[in-house]
């Protein structure tokens, strides 16, 4: 059986494929098609308040989905192949954007086989582009910070409890001495992302730091899952300095304190999308508040 299962993607979930059977043995085969609707996913509660999505759905209720076939049975040959198409949709108006529905296509033998095939299916109702990967966390994240001792804390939203160990600088601030007292950029992503860079840009022009062939680009890293609760942080710790190539040894990086300054913090995350979703991965960015770096 080819596929063996079947990713609708996203947009409306509606999709279509062909399925392709192989039979081996010696007689026909022939199979009756049907199929079974899943339980999804719905974001909303059954007051029609919007759960904590995507951390916890609201529902979990299943619909008939609405799939027809080209055929209403197919029959394989001994020793060769045969194909039918199949066209799945979700129940019409019955899911809210972002839930994620499913199902399974059943092949049943009627003749030459005692074996049932499934084929699995899934798609997500909307464009999963759209999403903010970046969010608050019910903390006012992303922000930058200081480390701080363990009585000192990050209020959040009623609640929600306080992020301790750090002292909260929103609106920026002076780091005199970053190598000691290293700019802390503490973040929540309520989604994965394909790619999380964090580029260090002049407050003043908003381009990238990239004097004395430095690299502007303090922190990037590839496939950053989401975090793991609602109010689930994770940070990244800045010391002042930057790397750059060596002019004498091309092949060489080295870091250096980056010179005294006013500088922002620009966050660019690069958002998954769906396997039949044709176009470039979009962005989402954020971009800190200026603050002061002392030689």
């Amino acid at each position: 059986m080819s596929p063996s299962s079947i990713s609708l993607g996203d947009n409306t979930g509606n999709g279509a494929a062909t399925l392709t059977l192989t039979n081996n043995s010696s007689s026909a085969v022939t199979y009756s098609l049907g199929n079974t609707s899943s339980v999804g996913q719905d974001p909303f509660q059954l007051d029609g308040t919007l759960g904590h999505m995507p951390f916890t759905f609201g529902t979990f209720p299943t619909a008939a989905n609405r799939v027809s076939f080209s055929a209403p049975s197919v029959t394989v040959p001994a020793n060769s192949t045969a194909s039918v198409s199949a066209t799945i949709l979700p129940p019409d108006g019955y899911w809210d954007d972002t839930a994620l529905w499913g199902g399974e296509l059943v092949l049943t033998p009627t003749a030459g086989s005692t074996q049932r095939l499934v084929v699995p299916y899934g798609g997500f109702i909307g464009d999963y582009q759209s999403v903010s990967p970046i969010a608050s966390g019910n903390c006012s994240l992303p922000t930058l910070a200081h480390l701080g001792s363990p009585t000192d804390s990050i209020t959040c939203d009623d609640g929600t409890p306080a992020i301790t160990g750090f002292t909260g600088a929103p609106n920026g601030g002076t780091w005199n001495q970053p190598s000691k007292d290293p700019v802390v950029l503490l973040y929540h992503l309520d989604y994965q992302v394909q790619e999380l860079k964090v580029t260090l840009i002049d407050a003043a022009s908003g381009q990238p730091v990239t004097q004395g062939n430095r690299n502007p680009v303090l922190y990037d890293v590839t496939g950053v899952a989401r975090n793991a609760t609602v109010n689930g942080f994770a940070g990244v710790i800045w010391d002042g300095t930057s790397s750059f190539t060596d002019n004498g040894n091309k092949g060489t990086a080295h870091r250096k304190a980056i010179p005294a300054g006013t500088y922002k913090l620009l966050v660019t995350a690069t958002k998954v999308k769906s396997l039949t979703d044709s176009r470039d991965n979009q962005t989402q960015t954020w971009t800190s508040p200026a603050f002061t770096i002392h030689a």
